[in-house]
């Protein structure tokens, strides 16, 4: 730290350069779109090691894996969510406790079942499957955080939950 409030670098060294990253346009628009995401949201001097980390396995995996870049970074922009503290609940209806769930319910912040979601005009429809694999990126560490697929239909219903999730925590 130098004078006032501005940082010096004395020196770097290049640890991975992702180098295939920049051979596959579709992969370097899911890193750079991922980066914008932190960027916008990430304040400056802001204590973020999990959300680096994040990032950096998020590129990695961007860079030697095959897996597809709608999920990596659906799933990417959940778990950031997450660790800015803003983690919902998947461990059951949020009224009542029942674990056989249909919904989730944004002005609550949580799933929802069937009785309860007569109540809640703003509920998003969740197939099972989307609400296993939502819980799982909420729930899991980031070592194993893509370690999973899902079906193109469970993808859109992510990236459906992501949008107008994030939208209300983070706008």
């Amino acid at each position: 730290r130098g004078r006032g409030e501005n940082y010096y670098i004395n020196s770097a060294e290049l640890i991975e350069p992702f180098y295939s990253i920049r051979t596959d346009y579709e992969r370097l628009e899911c890193a750079m779109n991922c980066v914008k995401f932190i960027r916008r949201y990430v304040q400056e001097n802001q204590m973020s090691v999990y959300v680096l980390k994040l990032l950096l396995n998020t590129i990695y995996l961007l860079s030697v894996s095959e897996k597809n870049t709608e999920l990596i970074q659906s799933v990417f922009e959940l778990k950031a969510v997450c660790l800015f503290g803003f983690k919902p609940n998947f461990n059951g209806c949020v009224e009542c406790g029942e674990r056989n769930v249909t919904g989730f319910s944004v002005k609550k912040g949580g799933l929802i079942c069937k009785g309860c979601s007569c109540l809640d005009k703003g509920v998003i429809s969740l197939s099972e499957g989307a609400v296993t694999a939502i819980r799982y990126i909420i729930q899991s560490d980031l070592k194993k955080l893509f370690s999973f697929e899902v079906s193109e239909s469970v993808l859109a219903e992510i990236k459906y939950f992501n949008n107008i999730y994030i939208k209300d925590k983070l706008e």
